[in-house]
């Protein structure tokens, strides 16, 4: 996951593959449990708190050697 964002009915996605996804969708994905539930809108809200968890993953990762690629830190 690069760019976490929530939408209307608070599930996180990746911003990429869930704006893709609502292109030809008013519905969400099948979610484990829950199915595809209908949106009341499209709207994303960026996820602060998974991006800035993201983001002390990856520096610990990269601190470590175990991930080479700096510019996923978005």
């Amino acid at each position: 996951m690069v760019e976490p964002v929530v939408d209307a009915l608070g599930n996180t996605y990746d911003k990429e593959a869930i704006s893709e996804w609502l292109k030809d969708n008013d519905k969400t994905p099948d979610l484990p449990g829950l199915g595809s539930q209908e949106l009341p809108d499209k709207k994303l809200t960026p996820n602060k708190v998974m991006h800035l968890e993201l983001v002390e993953y990856k520096e610990d990762k990269i601190n470590k050697g175990l991930l080479t690629f700096p510019k996923l830190l978005k």
